[in-house]
Order: C-alpha cells, then sequence, then structure tokens
C-alpha cells in the first residue's frame, strides 16, 4: 500500500497524481479514512503514519477523478 507514496508521478507534482490543491481532503476526512483502514489492517499498532498517508492519498486521488474528469 504505502509503495505508491514513492510513485515518480506523485513526486513531479502533476496534476495528473492528484497532487493540486483543489484536490487536498481535510484533516477530518484523512483521520476518518486512516481508521478504517487502521481496523480493517486488524487495529495493529505503529502504523499510524502510514494509515495517514494511504488515507490522504487515497482521498485525493478519489478527490481529483471526481473534479477533473468533469473538466476534460
Amino acid at each position: 500500500m504505502a509503495k505508491e507514496h514513492g510513485d515518480s508521478k506523485e513526486k513531479s507534482g502533476g496534476a495528473e497524481s492528484g497532487q493540486c490543491e483543489c484536490c487536498q481532503p481535510g484533516p477530518d476526512e484523512i483521520a476518518k479514512r486512516a481508521r478504517e483502514l487502521w481496523v480493517a489492517r486488524g487495529m495493529t499498532h505503529g502504523h499510524d503514519v502510514d494509515d495517514w498517508l494511504e488515507a490522504e492519498c487515497e482521498l485525493r486521488r478519489a478527490r481529483h477523478g471526481q473534479r477533473h474528469r468533469a473538466e476534460a
């Protein structure tokens, strides 16, 4: 899961990777999704940062797809 965070497209900050500011989810949304990931993984501790980053990535990509596909 977390391996996607090193994706070269994300590092470039290009719009295709969902990095634009308008696609940034709020901290409450990220926290909710991170908790869902934690529960799905069996509530094991020590992966909070991974869960947060994965949640942020998932939400950003989903939001980016919804917003920018309509523009195309």
